[in-house]
């Protein structure tokens, strides 16, 4: 998968929220993956960051997260087959980068991250010819996560551009005055 715009824009909002792009894989058909993020689109000389899973010549399973430098821990087979639900979430704040498998393995980076980055997700190329590139993609999500809980009016603060709906605004800002089943006028009129 190869995005044409970039997806992660961390704006005003990263003050006080993360973002999390949650990549989701078939755990039965996913044996290793590459999830790829950068600022730029062009890949030829590219300054770029990479969560990969790939097994060694040894047959272990090695995450590893490589932006300026390289971090791997090792993941059981048996935690993939029995435990592992296909999810990836990239958690990214403002001071640093969380990749983790959704119920279990992570690695912390502490970087800040860029404010502007296209996702790139694809098998990995292998060394060892006997391991076999296999990877399903499902989906491909991405919400704000905010640090504490918020109501409906606040919600709308992470609500992209594109998708808000002032009436819905509205309404949810009517419900939250402390008259909320008060009749909302059409705006001033006038009677004479």
């Amino acid at each position: 998968m190869n995005h044409k715009d970039q997806i992660i824009v961390l704006d005003e909002r990263s003050e006080r929220a993360d973002y999390q792009v949650s990549v989701y894989f078939d755990p039965e058909k996913t044996k290793n993956f590459s999830i790829i993020w950068s600022h730029q689109q062009n890949r030829r000389n590219w300054d770029y960051c990479e969560l990969t899973l790939l097994q060694t010549e040894n047959s272990e399973n090695q995450l590893f997260l490589k932006c300026s430098g390289e971090l791997r821990r090792t993941i059981s087979q048996e935690w993939l087959d029995d435990l592992w639900n296909g999810r990836i979430n990239l958690v990214f704040s403002k001071n640093y980068i969380l990749a983790e498998f959704d119920n279990g393995p992570a690695i912390f980076l502490d970087s800040k991250p860029w404010r502007r980055q296209y996702l790139y997700i694809m098998a990995p190329h292998y060394r060892y010819r006997s391991t076999a590139e296999q990877m399903q993609l499902l989906k491909v999500t991405g919400q704000w996560q905010t640090k504490e809980p918020i109501d409906n009016v606040d919600r709308w603060y992470y609500i992209d551009k594109a998708d808000f709906d002032p009436e819905k605004f509205i309404n949810d800002l009517a419900n939250d005055l402390p008259y909320p089943h008060a009749k909302i006028s059409g705006g001033d009129t006038d009677e004479n």
